[in-house]
């Protein structure tokens, strides 16, 4: 499964607020998917799926409005320098 699969699945079993179809480029906050307490949710989630430390400087909007966003910030995590 991959990385956007793995986030998309962790939204949609632990957030129940959105009721169409969960796409990369929907705006979780805009949206409501979630809201800041999901926000570390998800920072926690990242921690624990991928071995990820989050920083509070990274935690930022850009990094988690979308499936497709936070997936990026998690493989450019990954990805060695």
């Amino acid at each position: 499964m991959d990385t956007k699969q793995r986030i998309r699945n962790y939204i949609q079993n632990n957030f129940g607020n959105y009721d169409k179809e969960l796409e990369d480029s929907t705006p979780l906050l805009e949206n409501a998917v979630i809201d800041s307490t999901g926000v570390t949710e998800l920072v926690f989630f990242v921690k624990d799926e991928f071995g990820i430390e989050v920083p509070a400087e990274d935690i930022l909007p850009g990094h988690f409005d979308s499936v497709a966003s936070l997936a990026n910030y998690v493989e450019s995590r990954l990805s060695p320098k």
